[in-house]
């Protein structure tokens, strides 16, 4: 809409992780960014626009399949596939926030660079 609207002005998309994109929108070579956290620092405003619920993906026939809701006790007695910190940045600061509530440490089977291979790793 903003394209049509206003034609002149040029909008360019970029995906970079977390920490360069804070860093553009400090030294002003971007002017808005989208992230899957709200831990940006001083100097920048960070508000939620939208919210995903955490979610769990198991195979067919898991054993936790038997539950309509997962405590976080329950998932951390299997192994967890988690995105790399560093090519998931803000979705790690979360995942993390979530597994520091339980006084259980996660086993962690595999750490991958994106959300299509959390859903192909076994």
């Amino acid at each position: 809409m903003c394209r049509q609207e206003e034609p002149e002005v040029e909008i360019r998309l970029f995906q970079v992780p977390l920490a360069q994109q804070i860093k553009g929108l400090q030294d002003d070579l971007y002017d808005v960014g989208f992230a899957q956290s709200d831990e940006v620092g001083e100097g920048i405003a960070a508000e939620a626009v939208w919210s995903d619920p955490l979610m769990v993906a198991v195979p067919a026939r898991h054993h936790l399949l038997r539950f309509k809701r997962i405590s976080l006790n329950e998932l951390l007695q299997f192994p967890l596939v988690l995105c790399d910190p560093q090519a998931c940045e803000g979705h790690a600061r979360q995942v993390e926030r979530v597994l520091r509530s339980c006084d259980r440490e996660p086993l962690i089977a595999e750490r991958v660079a994106t959300f299509e291979l959390m859903m192909v790793v076994e």
